[in-house]
Parts: C-alpha cells; sequence; structure tokens
C-alpha cells in the first residue's frame, strides 16, 4: 500500500497546487482500500474524510426496484442533496450520519470548505453528483485478494457481501465504465 499511497500523495499535491478546492473520490469495488488509504491521506493532509457508509440505504427504501437501479444500493439522492450540492456553491457540508450497525441516523457531521475534501466508498461516482470531485482515483485488486480481504471481516459479512452487495457493485461497474474516467488506477 505504500506505493498507492505515494502515488496518490503525489497526485493530489499537484492539484493543490492549483490553489482551488481539491474534491477528491476515491472509487472502486469492496476491500480494495479504499478506506485505509481514504484514512493515510485525510491524516497525512489534515483532510475531512466522508464514507459513502454515512449514506447506506436506510431500511425503509430497500425495495427490489431500487436494487435492480446501477447504484441504487446508496442513498444518493440524500448525498446529492447534503453534500453535493453544498460543495457546488462551496459551502459548508451539513449531513446526517446513517449508522449500519444500528440501521438507523445516528447524528448530524459538518465539515467546513476547505482546501482538500476526500469522498471514499463505493457508488461516491455515482452519475447524480460525479460532477463534483477535481480529481478521481479508482481502486482495485485481485479477485484472489479481495476474497481474502472480506473472510477477513467475519462469514455473516463475508457471505453478505457474496449473495448481495458484490453483484450490486458488479452491476454499477458494467453500468457506468468508471475506472476510464478516473485520474489514477491505483493497484491495491
Amino acid at each position: 500500500m505504500t506505493d498507492v499511497f505515494a502515488a496518490a500523495k503525489k497526485r493530489i499535491e499537484e492539484e493543490l497546487k492549483k490553489g482551488t478546492p481539491v474534491i477528491l473520490a476515491l472509487e472502486g469495488g469492496a476491500a480494495t482500500g479504499k478506506s485505509t488509504l481514504g484514512k493515510q491521506l485525510a491524516d497525512e493532509f489534515q483532510a475531512p474524510l466522508i464514507s459513502m457508509d454515512d449514506f447506506f440505504l436506510p431500511p425503509a427504501l430497500r425495495t427490489e426496484a431500487r436494487f435492480s437501479q446501477p447504484g441504487g444500493n446508496i442513498h444518493y439522492e440524500r448525498f446529492h442533496d447534503q453534500v453535493a450540492q453544498a460543495i457546488r456553491k462551496n459551502e459548508g457540508i451539513r449531513y446526517q450520519v446513517f449508522d449500519c450497525g444500528i440501521g438507523d441516523y445516528a447524528g448530524i457531521r459538518e465539515i467546513a470548505p476547505c482546501p482538500l475534501l476526500i469522498v471514499e466508498g463505493v457508488y461516491s461516482l455515482h452519475p447524480a453528483y460525479r460532477d463534483i470531485y477535481s480529481l478521481r482515483f479508482f481502486l482495485k485488486t485481485t479477485p484472489e485478494t479481495q476474497d481474502a480481504r472480506l473472510h477477513a471481516r467475519g462469514e455473516w459479512l463475508y457471505d453478505r457481501f457474496q449473495s448481495l452487495w458484490l453483484p450490486l457493485e458488479s452491476a454499477y461497474f458494467g453500468a457506468e465504465d468508471l475506472e476510464k474516467g478516473c485520474d489514477l488506477v491505483l493497484e491495491t
């Protein structure tokens, strides 16, 4: 992950030299290192980090029709309204945090305008708000590495990834071809 971090850091530093706010998306499939890299970059640059997990789809919206939409597994409307709109206006961000552990909202997070904002997670480049980013990084790994990382999260989560989340991600990536539109592709 050291080479990945160094490449990402260098590209961010180049973008920051332009003197305008940098909004970075870290997109990629499950267990590709988005959260790890996001935390490392946030620490390095003292930048806020938004996790797409904060926009996990609440139970009331989890319908077959919703899941049939590429990218429908995330509450993209709420991200658009609470985050993307504020970024477009260069205003502070205020959003509800969804807690997957309790299956409900658990507080409000506020972020003032800043030189660098990092958004990490699958669906961070959803078409509803893809235009807000000045930098787009796509993370990927081998199927064997992804499988080992998912197993390490525990059998219940592994089974959930295999039966639901990975097929939804596959449909999203298949419909969007996101890797092609990214500034940097990182192998983890």
